[in-house]
């Protein structure tokens, strides 16, 4: 069980569960979504490194400062669940770019 709950099945798990399983759970109750995702603008704290094809989304904390937020990546090994609870949000690295570098300005998805 613990090589089947690796961080990155527990991000996409996260991540298909809010794109498709909470948007048909609302409408088989009758809500209606008007919004998007809810998203936050940020700047990257680290260079995030990701592999050209494949798209990733990390999870980060947001920290407010006088200039804006701060997205700064949780990077995790062991004690997954414990790491994600910290985290405010996922950046999304598509599958065009070989990562985003520091200080870019990112969509923080909200969690």
């Amino acid at each position: 069980m613990k090589n089947i709950l690796n961080g990155k099945v527990l991000i996409a798990v996260l991540v298909i569960a809010g794109i498709f399983v909470v948007p048909v759970i609302e409408r088989l109750l009758g809500m209606k979504r008007d919004r998007p995702h809810s998203a936050i603008s940020a700047r990257l704290t680290t260079n995030l490194s990701s592999q050209a094809g494949r798209e990733d989304w990390v999870p980060v904390r947001l920290v407010h400062t006088a200039d804006g937020y701060l997205a700064d990546p949780i990077f995790y090994k062991s004690n997954l669940i414990f790491s994600l609870s910290k985290a405010d949000g996922l950046v999304h690295i598509p599958a065009s770019a070989n990562g985003l570098p520091v200080g870019e300005i990112v969509d923080v998805v909200l969690l």
